[in-house]
Order: structure tokens, then sequence, then C-alpha cells
């Protein structure tokens, strides 16, 4: 029987959308990952004009840009907005109110929608690392977690690099596995295009060198022919980008003095030495976002998650935490993967475990976080969330091995937290607390999205759009 390799193709090697039996039949894992996307994309759009009931500084100022891209006398994508981020996201929210009307449903479905496609995406993903069903269940945790839904559903910039950042991962890996420079050439266009997104982005290709690296393999070329294939594609498609940052050198400087160390209220006393920053803010990024340690929520984070959380639910964060254990321990079998096709039967990635996976959290998280005020912020951890959660697909698959036949008790756990996230976001997202923390991005007070375009705030004033 011609029967397609379970390890060809996205469908193939990651089950993608639909893992089917023999047959053509869905199987169960089809049928619960096709659920939770669904789920997840209704989590996206329910009520998207109502919560967020009010815009923050940066969603005004992007509904502002859209304003003048739809009166046709927008900047080029390549402009910095008042983010200090190339405008050309702003494009897809200028298309989405073309067809929608000027609406806050509209400004913000581009991102609801890109949101809800990175669930089926870190699936595949977490194929690499994980079996099957701790592969669901880690995106379900993914594509519920409150921080998630904050990002799809506020119509900034965020999630709009996240699916292309996730599709360069899987074309990276892909790419290693089945030795296939066409996939590496995907990868590093889909890195270079998350890098246009948001700025966290811009520091990928630091972690997937490394990744790259590790699995190499000898060609024509050399060793070195897939990482210099990878860096050649990813640093043309780059070059508009680079281009226009430099053209523009003091609307940047602008924004890295707005956000470096000290440009607010003096974190550190006078005259502390360089050294003692350095090593404060390694320890705070490392304990914070490294090691998930919760910190206290307060100024711009209240915007992002609820007060007296982090980043990851606690179930994420024990998934999290178990996956960089076993990781340490060197689980048996976590570096089994050495021939092609072996990949669905181990709980590791590629060539040497899944510890190579590390690089890619690690190294953006600490060069984006260390010279920042406020380290540790939610800000920067946009690019470095998914990762999280792959870290944690590693936990879960090498939990229920070791469970054995009292893994089933996964499954309450998991459902019950993403149950618990949903009520969570949607309990805190008009909260006095939400509406506080939105305020504080930026100087200016939330716009009501009852009142925004061409629509009288209360007192007779009207809301700014924008020039």
């Amino acid at each position: 029987m011609n029967r397609a390799s379970p390890a060809t193709g996205v469908a193939g090697r990651a089950t993608a959308l639909m893992p089917t039996r023999r047959g053509g039949h869905p199987d169960a894992v089809g049928v619960a990952l096709t659920a939770v996307a669904t789920l997840a994309l209704l989590a996206r759009l329910w009520d998207l004009a109502g919560a967020p009931n009010t815009l923050n500084t940066d969603e005004a100022a992007a509904l502002g840009l859209v304003a003048r891209i739809l009166a046709g006398h927008g900047p080029g994508p390549l402009t910095l907005d008042v983010n200090g981020q190339p405008a050309a996201y702003a494009y897809l929210q200028a298309a989405s109110m073309r067809l929608g009307g000027e609406a806050v449903w509209a400004l913000r479905l581009p991102a609801a929608l890109l949101g809800a496609f990175t669930v089926p995406l870190f699936y595949a993903i977490a194929r690499q690392v994980a079996r099957p069903w701790p592969a669901l269940g880690a995106t379900t945790l993914f594509g519920s977690s409150v921080y998630a839904l904050s990002l799809a559903r506020s119509g900034w910039i965020n999630d709009m690099a996240l699916p292309a950042e996730l599709v360069g991962i899987w074309a990276l890996v892909e790419g290693v596995r089945r030795r296939q420079f066409g996939l590496l050439c995907v990868s590093a266009l889909a890195v270079a295009a998350a890098g246009y997104g948001y700025s966290p982005f811009r520091l990928l290709p630091l972690g997937a060198l490394p990744l790259l690296a590790a699995g190499a393999w000898r060609g024509r070329g050399g060793r070195f022919a897939p990482v210099l294939t990878w860096l050649g594609v990813y640093a043309l498609a780059s070059l508009p980008l680079w281009i226009g940052l430099a053209g523009q050198g003091a609307a940047l400087a602008h924004y890295v003095a707005v956000h470096r160390i000290g440009s607010q209220l003096p974190e550190y006393p006078p005259g502390a030495p360089a050294v003692a920053i350095l090593l404060t803010q390694l320890w705070r990024v490392a304990v914070g976002l490294v090691l998930l340690v919760p910190a206290p929520v307060g100024g711009l984070d209240l915007a992002h998650v609820p007060p007296g959380t982090w980043l990851l639910d606690p179930v994420g964060t024990l998934c999290y935490w178990l996956g960089l254990w076993f990781l340490g321990a060197r689980e048996p079998g976590a570096g089994a993967v050495r021939q092609a096709g072996e990949a669905r039967q181990s709980s590791a990635a590629y060539a040497g475990g899944a510890e190579q996976w590390w690089w890619l959290l690690v190294v953006p998280l600490l060069v984006a976080e260390v010279p920042v005020r406020d380290s540790p912020t939610l800000h920067a951890a946009a690019a470095a969330f998914p990762l999280y959660f792959l870290v944690g697909a590693h936990g879960l698959s090498c939990l229920g091995r070791q469970l054995g036949r009292y893994r089933v008790v996964l499954v309450p756990l998991v459902v019950g937290s993403a149950l618990v996230s949903l009520s969570t976001y949607a309990a805190w997202v008009n909260s006095p607390a939400a509406v506080e923390g939105r305020r504080l991005i930026g100087a200016r007070p939330c716009v009501p999205t009852a009142h925004i375009v061409r629509q009288p705030c209360r007192g007779g004033s009207t809301a700014s759009v924008g020039p």
C-alpha cells in the first residue's frame, strides 16, 4: 500500500490540522485539535469591540495612522510610528477597516485572526518535541492563556509577528531534519518578516543560528552551507528594514532613550557601578523571565495580565518548570533523535535533544530585556512566549511517560486550566485594574471604544484619531 510517511510534509510531520487514522478518518487528536483551534478563534473574536472597552495610547496612535492611510496620505511601510516600530502593520488594519468599516472590531480583527492562526502553528512545532497528546495539551494552554488573549485582542502589533515567528521556527527545524535548503529559505524569510512587526522579534536570529548550527549537515558547501544560506536569505529580506531604520536615526534614538535604564524614574542610585547594574538586570531577567518566578505586576504589565499573576498560568508554569527539569536531568530518550523518521517516536528535538531550543528562548530574551528599564517586563516576552509552552510540551511528554497509565489525570488538569484562564480573562479585561493598566501606556487617557472614529466623546470633545 502506498501510504505517505507520517514524517513527510506539514500535515504528515506535525499532523498539522487534522491528523487521520489509516483510511482517512480523523482520529481523536485531530478532533481535539480542531476543537481547541475553534475555541481559540471564538475566544479572540468574542465581543472584540467591547472587550477591552477602551483604547490605550498605542491603539489610539494606530487608529490615527490607519486614518491617514485610508485618507491616502499615510507614511511608507518602513516609516517608524510613534511606538518606534515600522508602520507596515497598520496597512493590515487599514485593509480591515476598509472592508469592515470604521469600527473598533475592524481595527482589532487582523491581530485576532493572526493570533488564532498561531494555535495550529504552535501544535506543528510542539510535535517536534512531544507526542501528539502532550503537544495538544501545551497547545491548549498556549491558546487559552491570558497573555496570549491580551495580545491578540488589543489591536496592537505584537501578535502580528507571532505567526511569522512560528513559521520560521517550524521551517528551520524541518529544513535541518530533512536537509532541504528550500525550507531554510522559508525559515529565513519568515523570521525576517517577524522583524518587520515588532522590535523584540528582530533578535530571533541570535537564537536561531545556534539552533541551526547544532543541526547543520555537511553538504557540497561544507558544514556551514546551511548556516550561510539561512543568513544570506535573512540579510536580503531584512535589508529594507535596516535601511529604513538607519534613515530614521533620530526617531530610533528617541525610542531607545525612552526605554533605556533610568530613562524615567531612577532605578539605581547615582554613581552605581555599571557592572553592578548589569548583574542586577541579568538577575532580574533570569529570575522573572527565564525561571518564571512571579514578580510583582504593576505599571505597564497591568495592561497584559491581571494583578497577582505572571506570564503563564499556574499549570503552564508547572509544565515549563518540569520541562526545564527534564532537560537538565537529561531525561532518557531526550537526545535520541538521530535518524530521519525517529522524531515522532521521541519527545526531543533533532540533533542532540530539546536543549537546543534553549538558545531560541534565552538569548533574545536577555538581549531585549537586560538593557531596558523596569525589567522584567512582559513586552519583550512576546517573542519568547510560544517557547515557554514548547518547553512545557517537553515537560508534559516526559511527565506522561513517568506516570504511565495514570497520565490520564493530566487531561482534566489541562482542560480545567484552560477554562480558568478564559474565565479569568473575561472577568479581568474590563476591570478597573485592566483599564488603569491600559491608561499607563503613554501619557494620554484611554479612549472609550464606543466614542472613537467620528463619534463625540462625553463633554462634547472628539476622540483624536491622529492628524
